[in-house]
């Protein structure tokens, strides 16, 4: 027996007691609440039990841009990157535009700029990926290092210190993990060490950073902007974020391409028929495998 999820808030201890009898449990979309019941699934699920996830970088990172809504969708990160360094501004929609000025709307190119990726796994490789096609110079924190013919090949430098790497970025982009590790792992002092002309960006999980100290930032003007996808609270916004100009908010929308959605029930169903033909999973997560 088994299912595959689409989750909310509401449904988190239901599926505690509905995955008691099921070998296999896949989940569409990837969200806080699956990760979360993954965490204690952990700790409940009984021998046997098996977690795919489907994974979505391509989605997040999908080179093809088009507009949703007056926002670019797909690649996520670098389309926030350039939104917020280049000060794009909605005044062509809303008729308010009086035509080009020599120091209209003025913002910075991202060439020559550093680039720091706190977390790289797929997603954080990705985005290396698009902004090494910019000409960025890219610095990488992870836990382990990399091999030097994979830091080479993507043209990335590791720095160990997380304060020295954001201190050292004109863009810090956040693609970790929430773990009791990285909760508010951009808190009032990390986000300090930013430079005034630095931005943030986070498209990976709210709870990341510290959003009464990021609010405190952009609106004292200690750093230069930020863009987001993810909050503490979604959806719920935190109001005070609507009323600040250099922040760029976007509604979770990181995977939202029809491409992206079709290809993760896609491989739902591909894990689904493996498993059902007695194999592995290829991208089970969680032990349990007999």
């Amino acid at each position: 027996l088994g299912y595959s999820l689409l989750l909310s808030k509401a449904l988190s201890q239901f599926l505690f007691v509905l995955v008691e009898n099921a070998k296999l449990v896949t989940r569409l979309p990837r969200s806080t609440d699956t990760e979360n019941l993954v965490s204690g699934m952990k700790h409940e699920a009984p021998q046997g039990h098996v977690w795919v996830p489907v994974p979505t970088s391509d989605s997040l990172l999908d080179p093809q841009q088009f507009f949703k809504e007056g926002y670019l969708n797909g690649n996520t990160t670098n389309a926030t990157i350039q939104r917020i360094w280049k000060h794009l501004n909605p005044s062509s929609y809303s008729g308010e535009w009086k035509g080009w000025a020599p120091s209209g709307m003025l913002g910075h190119r991202v060439g020559g700029k550093t680039l720091g990726i706190v977390g790289f796994g797929r997603i954080g490789e990705a985005v290396a990926v698009r902004a090494r096609a910019f000409g960025m110079t890219i610095l990488y924190n992870k836990r382990h290092r990399l091999p030097a013919s994979i830091e080479d090949e993507l043209g990335i430098v590791f720095e160990p210190d997380l304060d020295r790497l954001v201190a050292k970025s004109d863009i810090v982009t956040l693609h970790c993990p929430l773990t009791p590790e990285t909760n508010k792992l951009m808190n009032r002092a990390r986000i300090g060490m930013m430079r005034p002309d630095a931005y943030l960006i986070n498209s990976s999980r709210g709870e990341l950073v510290d959003e009464d100290a990021l609010i405190e930032a952009l609106t004292r003007g200690k750093i230069a902007g930020a863009g987001l996808d993810v909050y503490t609270h979604e959806p719920a916004i935190d109001s005070r974020f609507l009323s600040i100009p250099n922040v760029v908010l976007l509604p979770h929308l990181g995977s939202a391409t029809f491409e992206g959605r079709e290809a993760s029930g896609e491989k739902v169903i591909a894990n689904i028929r493996i498993f059902a033909d007695g194999h592995r999973p290829p991208d089970q997560v969680l032990d349990g495998w007999a």
